[in-house]
């Protein structure tokens, strides 16, 4: 789901970008630094998400290994 909205975030921010850059070279290059800066920390959430997924997943194949092994 998280996935999903940073998607259509940068949908919109493409089209944000975009449209600005049409109207001024220079606003799109505003907008679009502005944006950069916006999106680090959406890239270090999205990253340790993916982390944290890959361990639950690594935990629940442990947990059924061992339960197999019964």
């Amino acid at each position: 789901m998280i996935f999903l909205s940073i998607a259509i975030d940068l949908f919109g921010d493409g089209l944000m970008i975009g449209t600005s850059l049409t109207i001024a070279p220079h606003l799109g290059v505003v907008l679009t630094s502005g944006r950069v800066v916006a999106h680090i920390p959406e890239g270090f959430i999205t990253n340790s998400l993916r982390q944290l997924k890959l361990i639950l997943f690594n935990y629940l194949v442990l947990i059924n290994t061992e339960v197999l092994k019964r």
